[in-house]
């Protein structure tokens, strides 16, 4: 059920060995109580179907059902490898994963923190799942941060994502600014996507619960 399948860009595999996930770069999911209250309660029968039991999102609020959905492809301290699990889940899920990491990173850090870590090699995904969202200020964002690289294009290696950074004009630095403090003035990031996020899960049953329960 991965991305292959629903049109998302494949996972870049090959350069997972300069690029791996660095779980310091996961920015507040360790310490999120939410989440950690919302795994507690998810469980999983088929690890080739990564979706679960709508019985088991009953009472929770928006931001709790948002993360149970992505937790069966959350890594854990165990996930050997991130990008194989994450290219497991439907489009749903994938869309809402990268765009959270997405909006954790900018929330924490700005649109540098994310294009500087290693998370930031997914922003192809990013912008797909903000696109498949229905995101549209987000993606506006986002797009033009991705225009400042070069050829449009940032690299899937991070040493060179980071020094297109540290050669962007101050003209663009203000303009990536400017838009962070719109996104900013109105909650931040993970705040304006929650509401997105738990309309896509209600709209789009199928992406996240099992069949049988529907």
């Amino acid at each position: 059920m991965g991305s292959r399948l629903y049109g998302f860009p494949p996972f870049p595999y090959s350069v997972i060995s300069m690029a791996r996930f660095s779980r310091a770069d996961h920015i507040g999911v360790v310490d999120n109580p939410v989440f950690h209250a919302v795994r507690c309660r998810i469980s999983h029968v088929d690890t080739k179907d990564l979706r679960i039991h709508h019985s088991s999102v009953v009472g929770l609020n928006d931001e709790e059902l948002c993360w149970a959905v992505i937790d069966p492809i959350w890594p854990t301290a165990k996930t050997e490898d991130e990008l194989a699990l994450l290219d497991q889940g439907t489009k749903g899920q994938q869309a809402i994963y990268v765009t959270m990491l997405y909006a954790q990173e900018v929330d924490n850090g700005g649109l540098t923190q994310f294009f500087g870590n290693s998370s930031g090699m997914l922003w192809q995904h990013v912008r797909s799942g903000l696109q498949l969202l229905g995101a549209p200020e987000h993606i506006a964002l986002i797009t033009a941060a991705i225009e400042a690289f070069p050829q449009g294009a940032p690299s899937l290696e991070q040493s060179e994502r980071k020094q297109a950074l540290r050669e962007l004009t101050q003209e663009q630095r203000n303009l990536w600014r400017a838009g962070e403090r719109r996104v900013y003035a109105l909650g931040g990031f993970f705040a304006g996507l929650r509401p997105v996020w738990a309309q896509y899960i209600q709209t789009h049953p199928e992406d996240f619960f099992l069949p049988s329960e529907r």
